[in-house]
């Protein structure tokens, strides 16, 4: 048996007219070409011959140049059959086998996962950032906008701290109701994507309560310079300005 990349290299392309090849100056016929070899890459260039014609022509393995098998296992059963493999073949000298399973899949995922949630939360920290600083120049040309109205109350004795206060709920409520607006339509996009799918949608409340409470915070965050500015005008000085 020969893989097809070799059985290329020689033109051989049909195995039923029998052809001959020569190696070390013994002549093999050719029964067969192998084309699916993914699960051995070393042997693209290889040629197989029955165990018992190998031992007569290059004797019995050694260490250095042991016996190779490769096991085709279900998924998610290289790790059970690796570890019974040796008994298996060599009851009296399982010792004599060196067994090498392949990595689990579970940690492949493992590291997929932690650099998908590394690249998310960067992209999230880019996000708030942003919406940071949209948030805070839009708060501060709205009370730009709005500064006679809060002249106004703080020369009918209304304190600036209460101004202050204000000027942050306003900021929240509007973001929070965003942020409710934005979850909702988020989860929609989820349910809508695992309906169409046929998969089945994991939602735990307290993620589906991220939105409106980091909207809240953000905003009032981007809020506080704007507030003070806000709040600390001087009413008189305003009003015998205009």
């Amino acid at each position: 048996m020969i893989v097809s990349d070799l059985a290329a290299a020689l033109h051989i392309f049909f195995a039923e007219s029998a052809p001959t090849i020569f190696f070390l100056g013994s002549g093999y016929t050719v029964i067969g070409i192998l084309v699916d070899v993914n699960r051995d890459p070393e042997a693209l260039s290889s040629a197989y011959i029955f165990s018992g014609l190998a031992s007569q022509t290059f004797g019995t393995p050694t260490s250095d140049q042991p016996t190779r098998m490769v096991i085709h296992t279900r998924i998610g059963a290289a790790s059970q059959v690796a570890s019974e493999a040796a008994v298996a073949l060599r009851p009296d000298q399982p010792t004599s086998f060196q067994v090498t399973p392949p990595e689990s899949p579970s940690l492949e995922q493992g590291a997929v996962t932690t650099s998908r949630r590394g690249l998310f939360v960067s992209l999230s920290l880019v996000v708030a950032v942003i919406a940071v600083l949209w948030i805070t120049n839009t708060t501060f040309v709205s009370v730009l906008e709005r500064h006679a109205e809060f002249v106004l109350r703080r020369a009918l004795g209304v304190r600036a701290s209460s101004v202050f206060l204000q000027i942050v709920m306003e900021a929240g409520g509007i973001d929070v109701l965003a942020g409710l607006i934005g979850a909702t339509l988020g989860i929609t996009v989820v349910l809508a994507a695992a309906i169409a799918n046929q998969w089945t949608a994991i939602l735990g409340p307290a993620v589906t309560m991220i939105a409106p409470v980091v909207s809240l915070v953000t905003s009032v965050i981007a809020a506080l310079w704007s507030a003070y500015r806000g709040a600390r005008q001087e009413p008189a000085t305003i009003l015998r300005a205009e």
